[in-house]
């Protein structure tokens, strides 16, 4: 009996675990998908012009990545992550603070580099002529310097003088009536630098607080955002209210979760909304898995396993549906299928246009 509670204990634990990853919010993801944390591979496929100056959506961002990937380098005027996984959403947060340091060491190597090659180019002759006469300059500088060092040292000596015979007498100020009154001493504080170095270096004050520059459009790490949300709407009666935002969305390996777990009738509306949250002249990049890895995911829930047998719309005619009449792209092309060095992430990745005029329903 103790045998099959155990057996129980732990196969709860394991639909647990299953449920947890439900929606493809595997916490790993990039490891998996790159070992080692190179680049991403699908970065290689897609266009900086693209990007540059416009407003992004990237569905599905999990820790952020990708998303942050396209905010450092190439200066969108704003990109939104989206997941579903608060956990992610908060992890792809946290990793901002990894993206500026990596900018700030490549803004070092930069300098470096720079500073090497000033170095490989030497100087010529008239620097060096200069440099010697800039020496020259700064010897009879300390000269001139030393010398008026010691007036400033006699003058300090004299009003230092001056101050403790102050002090001895008491301050003593003229009233209105023509007596005289003592005033207080003022506080220690108000000297808190010798009287001398006041003298030879003028009054010292704190420099102004620097303004930090305001960020133009496009700077990382303002250009980008990590909202947790679900993108797929309760029903398609919300679809009207969805206004066009967007230059670019992106949905890379995104299609098999959705479909496991709001089937066809979800999918199709995530597809409708992407169309009608664009602007016109838009793109929509997808990434869609094959239909042979649904499969092995059928077990996770059973809502995800009554999906699986229930859907009829395969991955083969999405590219058919998006330019159709239910939805409404122009067009569409292969834009490549990355190279990873694991076999299942090599998935063809689509570009889909949005005509420049829309009168969509």
């Amino acid at each position: 009996r103790g045998g099959a509670g155990t057996h129980r204990r732990r196969r709860q634990q394991q639909q647990q675990q299953q449920r947890k990853f439900q929606y493809g919010n595997y916490n790993k993801y990039y490891g998996y998908r790159n070992p080692g944390w190179s680049e991403d591979p699908r970065v290689r496929v897609l266009r900086p012009e693209w990007f540059r100056g416009k407003a992004v959506l990237d569905l599905g961002c999990n820790t952020g990545h990708l998303t942050l990937t396209l905010a450092k380098n190439w200066q969108p005027a704003r990109v939104t992550g989206l997941d579903i996984d608060g956990a992610l959403v908060h992890a792809a947060r946290q990793n901002v603070r990894h993206y500026l340091s990596e900018l700030a060491a490549e803004e070092a190597r930069q300098r470096r580099r720079e500073g090497a090659a000033e170095q490989e180019r030497g100087r010529d002759p008239g620097q060096d002529r200069e440099q010697d006469h800039q020496q020259d300059r700064e010897q009879e500088q300390d000269r001139e310097g030393a010398s008026l060092g010691n007036q400033e040292e006699e003058a300090a000596i004299q009003v230092q003088q001056e101050e403790q015979e102050e002090k001895r007498t008491g301050n003593v100020a003229e009233d209105s009536t023509g007596s005289q009154s003592r005033l207080p001493a003022p506080p220690a504080a108000r000297h808190p630098f010798p009287i001398s170095l006041r003298i030879c270096r003028g009054p010292i004050a704190a420099p102004p607080v620097a303004q930090p520059a305001p960020s133009a459009p496009g700077d990382f790490p303002a250009n980008v955002t990590f909202v947790q949300g679900n993108y797929v709407l309760p029903n398609d009666e919300l679809l009207v209210s969805q206004k066009p935002e967007y230059d670019v969305i992106l949905c890379l390996s995104m299609t098999k979760w959705v479909h496991l777990n709001w089937g066809d009738a979800g999918l199709q509306r995530l597809f409708k909304r992407v169309y009608r949250h664009l602007q016109p002249g838009g793109i929509f990049i997808l990434e869609p898995q094959p239909w042979a890895s649904y499969g092995k995911r059928k077990k996770l829930t059973e809502t995800i396993y009554k999906n699986y047998y229930s859907i009829r719309f395969k991955p083969d005619q999405f590219s058919s549906y998006l330019t159709g009449p239910e939805v409404g792209f122009s067009s569409y092309e292969l834009i490549g299928t990355p190279k990873s060095s694991s076999k299942g992430f090599q998935r063809p990745i689509y570009l889909f246009h949005k005509g420049p005029s829309s009168a969509r329903k």
